[in-house]
């Protein structure tokens, strides 16, 4: 497993809320870069570790998590919840705050499902809900969302949406999130031209971007 060399990136990091908030990013890679192995994964995450997140806009997410009680967290795909699960550690040992993770209630290829998010441990660290949506979609949308669900993005201090997935469906959904003073921040990776065109940044370098 990959956790434990995680870890120790995390623990050996001048800022490992930092270091954590990457990883949980760089995870998106995971799914189709393990079956060149564990090494080629592992030589990845260290040197896409070097890039930077926008320091004003971790600036603006550390300020967040000070003041939050209850985050909401939309996964992505089934491998990265193992850094996921890092990351909501690393948070929980700083901040006392409480987490519902939202997984796929169908899959589309390798999203993450109930299932998969307690065989990697997530129900350890966090509730552990599916969306209630009615058919497999690579992202999220609120309406189709279960009520139970929807009452906890209302409810919820800061929403927390991973992968290009959720930032593709949930992005045109901000209207809503403004209007009734919702706080979303998306962490992603920049696998595409438009949404690295979109966030101004390069080819596989990792995203969080506050909407707040």
């Amino acid at each position: 497993t990959i956790y434990p060399f995680l870890k120790n990136v995390v623990k050996d990091s001048p800022d490992p809320l930092n270091a954590a908030a990457k990883i949980s990013i760089l995870g998106n890679s995971i799914d189709f870069m393990m079956p060149e192995g564990t090494a080629v994964l592992e030589d990845f995450i260290v040197k896409k570790m070097q890039a930077s997140l926008s320091t004003e806009e971790f600036r603006k997410f550390r300020q967040q998590l000070q003041q939050t009680e209850r985050i909401l967290l939309f996964t992505d795909n089934c491998g990265e919840i193992v850094c996921d699960k890092l990351f909501i550690e690393t948070v929980k040992a700083r901040y006392d705050i409480d987490f519902t993770v939202v997984v796929r209630h169908l899959p589309t290829l390798n999203d993450a499902t109930v299932d998969e998010a307690i065989d990697a441990g997530l129900d350890e660290v966090a509730t552990v809900i599916d969306n209630g949506m009615d058919g497999p979609l690579p992202g999220t949308v609120l309406d189709r969302c279960s009520p139970d669900v929807q009452d906890l993005v209302r409810s919820s201090d800061l929403i927390i949406a991973k992968g290009g997935g959720n930032f593709d469906s949930l992005e045109e959904a901000l209207p809503f999130f403004k209007a009734n003073h919702l706080k979303i921040t998306f962490m992603l990776l920049s696998k595409c031209h438009p949404i690295g065109s979109y966030f101004g940044i390069g080819r596989h370098d990792p995203i969080l971007a506050n909407f707040f």
